[in-house]
């Protein structure tokens, strides 16, 4: 079998995390023993974290979502401190992703995992989510982030904006192209006190906007137009 590994601290305390983020969310449980940890192909994650403020980005379509605005307003806010990361979770980056990168050496500052089956470790390890979208209908990662106790930063041309308020769960930008508004947001969210108390409030927004909530307000949208229409038959 495979050895026994001195897991450090915050390993340990990424797989609690993991193991109450699936329960709270009602997903199946994954072997999160030390054992299979060990074997796991996100072993590198927490590592790669240690002592670090971690933000967390998510999308299938990187540019459309405000990536190359990211890495710009996050080069500018790491340039004064080595203790931040981010994690980019989507499809590869591309020539101007990489030019941006090189250009303001974040080489050991970004990590680009690629298309993941599970984002939950990556949810888990995160200190905050960060999608400043040049254009969403309603960003379902927003929610999924609040959900799991993360502050976010979006911007108002994201829908799940309308869901959220500025300074209560994160931040909310009003142009994915401020790169000042961008990283005055991620200054504010390296406080570990500020992102606590965004925390509780996301969660709270999470709840309120689950599944099942919104499959009643559909519901009752449904059932008000059926009622207007019984009333205009009546007359």
């Amino acid at each position: 079998g495979i050895a026994r590994l001195p897991w450090s601290k915050s390993l340990r305390q990424w797989r609690d995390r993991v193991m109450f983020l699936r329960r709270n969310q009602g997903a199946e449980w994954p072997d999160l023993s030390d054992e299979a940890l060990a074997a796991s192909a996100t072993d590198w994650l927490v590592p790669a974290l240690e002592g670090k403020t971690a933000f967390l980005f998510s999308a299938h379509n990187p540019r459309l979502k405000g990536l190359p605005s990211l890495l710009e307003a996050f080069a500018r806010v790491r340039s004064g401190r080595k203790d931040l990361a981010l994690i980019a979770i989507g499809k590869k980056p591309d020539r101007e992703t990489l030019r941006i990168v090189r250009r303001h050496r974040l080489q050991d500052a970004v990590l680009f995992p690629g298309l993941v089956a599970d984002t939950m470790p990556y949810y888990a390890a995160a200190d905050a989510f960060v999608l400043p979208s040049w254009h969403d209908a309603c960003s379902l990662t927003v929610l999924e982030a609040c959900g799991c106790g993360l502050p976010v930063i979006t911007t108002r041309s994201n829908g799940v904006a309308d869901l959220l308020t500025d300074g209560r769960e994160g931040r909310i930008i009003d142009n994915a192209g401020d790169i000042d508004a961008l990283a005055t947001a991620i200054v504010e969210l390296c406080d570990p006190d500020v992102r606590a108390g965004m925390a509780v409030h996301a969660v709270e927004t999470a709840r309120r906007n689950d599944f099942c909530n919104n499959v009643d307000a559909v519901e009752r949208v449904y059932e008000e137009v059926a009622r207007r229409d019984r009333l205009v038959a009546h007359r």
